[in-house]
């Protein structure tokens, strides 16, 4: 009856240690994370507002709540689609597409 019970604890010891040895495995095969990448351009100052501004013009098209960046596409209520082209500070300076 005690060898029973011996060998009992026995199984239930080298299941906890085969337990432990495969879960180190799997932690050193897991490959490194990797350092995220640098950004492209920098980040935009953040303002409260933009100003779009027509570049060829100078006529405010509208006011923004959200950061714009160069690329950045908006479109009017008259359906005219405008592309930055520059961010100034607050200012970003658009074409008409």
């Amino acid at each position: 009856m005690v060898k029973r019970h011996y060998r009992l604890w026995l199984l239930f010891v080298i299941g906890i240690l085969a337990f432990g040895a495969a879960m180190l495995l799997a932690r050193w095969s897991r490959p490194r994370s990797q350092p995220p990448p640098a950004p492209d351009r920098p980040a935009p100052a953040e303002y409260s507002y933009y100003i779009i501004i027509e570049q060829e013009t100078g006529r405010t098209i509208t006011y923004v709540s959200v950061p714009v960046t160069v690329g950045d596409e908006y479109l009017t209520s008259e359906n005219k689609m405008y592309v930055v082209t520059r961010v100034v500070g607050n200012k970003a300076y658009a074409r008409l597409k």
